[in-house]
């Protein structure tokens, strides 16, 4: 048995990505909140993840619950998971920007209470670099940190999804509720991959608002898409008449849209990793100093800008 343990809509699409492709049988552990479609071809749990009540259940009550064996496999895509203390083959499936850090560059982005934790050795094996996980699975081919060359292995997105059945693309798509082809980008569209970087530091949306409105006053507005990030809120309906559903993960539309963007513009999200050597990827990296006076630096790590 294979396990799946997912938070969000981008985890569960890979997930289902190679848990249909491996023909096992397969459960998902659905702490996501997104509603799955009953089927036959694989198991689900749904998990409650919403107060700290609920997550503090699953970390201590997990291993009771669910009924892993040693030769099973657990697929895990953050480190705080309980599968560290079941007997089974672990995988970690990369969780964006982070995974393609070296352990050094990870603490200096880390806050003063997780750097302190890095240098007592209480959490520095972090992003699956602990010797719990057998594998660590990443997204863009030979650009993983190399004190992980001895488990790193390549995930095809692409590949993988032209490798299922139709049947299975077709689960795929009913979970999300997509048909085939729904949302086709335009030639010479324009795609703006958005991330809720005000959850996560000292911005206003409204700050946030007014970046991504300087940043796309120099395209066409006619040919810009933009696909906000799952967790995001707002409301980009101002910015552009193509707005992508945020409960779709991009993956999805990509492979099944058969047509790519022109260009691409991101901050520093990952997500665009599926699209290097397919259209201009637009990484801007540094964002508001001008408008907030931050200096937040997401450039590109070393090992993925000659894939830019």
């Amino acid at each position: 048995m294979r396990y799946f343990e997912v938070t969000n809509v981008r985890e569960l699409f890979l997930s289902l990505l190679i848990g249909l492709g491996l023909k096992d049988e397969f459960t998902v552990l659905n702490l996501s909140g997104f509603p799955i479609a009953r089927t036959e071809r694989f198991k689900i749990i749904n998990i409650k993840n919403t107060s700290i009540i609920d997550k503090l259940s699953y970390q201590f009550y997990a291993k009771k619950k669910i009924n892993v064996e040693p030769d099973d496999y657990f697929y895990a895509f953050h480190d705080m998971t309980p599968c560290l203390n079941f007997r089974c083959n672990r995988i970690f499936v990369e969780h964006g920007y982070i995974n393609y850090l070296m352990n050094d560059e990870i603490i200096k982005l880390s806050s003063f209470k997780a750097r302190l934790f890095y240098r007592l050795k209480l959490n520095s094996l972090a992003s699956g670099r602990s010797n719990k996980f057998n594998k660590v699975l990443f997204t863009l081919e030979d650009c993983w940190p190399k004190d992980l060359n001895d488990k790193a292995e390549f995930l095809d997105i692409v590949s993988n999804w032209n490798l299922l059945s139709e049947a299975d693309r077709n689960i795929t798509r009913q979970i999300f509720n997509i048909n085939i082809g729904e949302h086709v980008f335009s030639d010479d569209a324009i795609l703006l991959i958005t991330q809720p970087i005000e959850i996560y530091d000292t911005i206003s949306v409204e700050m946030k608002m007014e970046m991504y409105k300087e940043i796309l006053s120099q395209y066409d507005s006619s040919v810009i898409y933009i696909k906000a990030h799952p967790k995001e809120k707002c409301d980009y309906s101002g910015l552009s008449d193509f707005i992508l559903p945020n409960n779709i993960p991009i993956e999805l539309l990509i492979v099944d849209s058969k047509c790519y963007p022109k260009t691409v513009i991101t901050l520093f999200s990952t997500a665009v990793f599926i699209l290097f050597g397919k259209s201009e990827i637009k990484w801007l990296g540094n964002y508001n100093n001008k408008l907030s006076g931050l200096n937040v630096d997401f450039n590109p790590p070393v090992l993925v800008k000659g894939k830019i």
